[in-house]
């Protein structure tokens, strides 16, 4: 039972003054180790004060509320395996998510990627093409494929070898950027460099031959590396880039309502 405050002490009662205590140990601010145990003290609540939240029999221990007012009861405690939200009532702001289902990646029809991928081609075919017959001319690379192929298979010479060799090699990689861009729906720097093996291996085992030439044009090291620094690095790196460029998704995906609803 709650004891009044400011009641004053009675002879032979040890505590402090404006509050009595009939135990031998000396209260602290106010309060005595009964008080601790009986839940009562100087300004306790009464016991109907206690209530949670209106939640079943799985978020509470015990015989259940006071069927008056739905009081707690001494011998009823909260279980501790229900998450505080559940123990409290507490419900989500909204509905559903507060954005808006985003779609993992703008799928591009065929045509468009085959389009992209062919103008990402030429580009990188473009770079590579120009930086090997340059390094040719200036004497540090040996004849590229398409040079050797235009001279051996179609006898030309001179200025005509050099324009159909170099005519041959932007078309050509053009023609690999368009089937990269058709089989690659998601386009990195990565995979341009992995598609640029492709058009490696075609100088290696078709115009080697055409060039009269062994396969892999003898298999030297020159004849390996400059294939794959100017098709895998530069032509593939350039093409997988300009690819993933044009073709991922924008950058205001977020804010932009025709991507964020699907609409077309």
């Amino acid at each position: 039972m709650a004891r009044e405050p400011f009641s004053g002490n009675t002879g032979g009662i040890s505590g402090v003054g404006g509050y009595q205590t009939n135990d031998a140990r000396s209260p602290a601010l106010g309060r005595s180790s009964r008080d601790l145990a009986s839940d009562s003290g100087p300004g306790a609540a009464p016991e109907r004060s206690f209530t949670t939240p209106d939640t079943d029999a799985e978020t509470l221990t015990g015989p259940g509320r006071d069927s008056e007012a739905g009081a707690l009861r001494r011998d009823q405690k909260t279980n501790p395996n229900v998450d505080p939200d559940t123990r409290l009532g507490l419900r989500p702001a909204t509905g559903g998510l507060v954005a808006p289902e985003q779609p993992a990646y703008p799928a591009s029809g065929p045509g468009t990627r085959a389009a992209t991928g062919a103008v990402a081609g030429l580009i990188g075919g473009t770079v590579a093409t120009a930086a090997w017959y340059a390094a040719h001319w200036a004497g540090a690379a040996g004849d590229p494929p398409s040079l050797a192929s235009a001279r051996a298979a179609l006898g030309l010479n001179g200025v005509w070898a050099n324009a159909v060799g170099l005519l041959g090699s932007v078309a050509a990689a053009a023609v690999w950027g368009a089937l990269f861009g058709l089989l690659v729906k998601k386009p990195t720097i990565l995979k341009g460099m992995i598609a640029g093996i492709l058009p490696a291996l075609f100088q290696w085992l078709v115009l080697a031959p055409l060039a009269h030439q062994p396969p892999f044009f003898g298999a030297t090291g020159a004849a390996i590396a400059l294939p794959v620094v100017f098709c895998v690095f530069v032509w593939g790196g350039l093409t997988g880039y300009y690819c993933g460029r044009w073709l991922r998704p924008p950058y205001a995906a977020a804010v932009d309502p025709d991507l964020t609803t699907g609409a077309t």
